[in-house]
């Protein structure tokens, strides 16, 4: 038979002092790796975003980022229903900024999506959420549009929220 210091050499103890089983520090650390993970990928994504200098989408972006641009000195463009007016209210501080900011706004919107992701994700596979956080991060598609101001590319927060 164990005694007490035996049976709880694989426990921690958390902020409220509970104990902690194995299991659920090794969900934490996991989940840890995964935020670890997207915010390099990320990182990465906005330095090479931010030197590429061209403009990837010449349509609906840049008419959602001028708009955006602008709403703060033509305020009935807040109301605008083609800059669509949440995504301009969300959009617009970064978009004074010019194009660097469009692509900070998108690094920061991709964040809170794999965030969220992660926190539906936390009771599904051990390795659920670094599959999600590399599926999504590395998919090209996904990679390219986050340098777009295209509001398609800000619903998996809104969807995954």
């Amino acid at each position: 038979m164990l005694d007490q210091s035996q049976r709880l050499v694989n426990r921690t103890k958390d902020k409220a002092g509970v104990e902690v089983p194995d299991a659920t520090r090794h969900m934490r650390y996991q989940q840890a790796t995964a935020v670890g993970l997207a915010f390099l990928l990320l990182i990465t994504i906005g330095i090479l975003g931010s030197t590429a200098g061209a403009i990837i989408e010449r349509g609906d972006g840049v008419s959602h980022y001028l708009i955006a641009r602008w709403a703060w000195y033509h305020p009935a463009l807040f109301l605008d229903h083609w800059g669509k007016p949440l995504f301009t209210l969300l959009a617009s501080p970064f978009a004074q900024f010019g194009m660097q900011g469009v692509i900070v706004f998108g690094l920061v919107v991709s964040m809170l999506a794999v965030l969220s992701g992660l926190r539906v994700l936390r009771t599904a596979s051990p390795l659920g959420g670094l599959a999600f956080v590399v599926l999504l991060l590395t998919a090209p598609l996904y990679v390219l549009m986050i340098r777009m101001m295209l509001i398609v590319t800000k619903c998996p927060m809104v969807l995954v929220a």
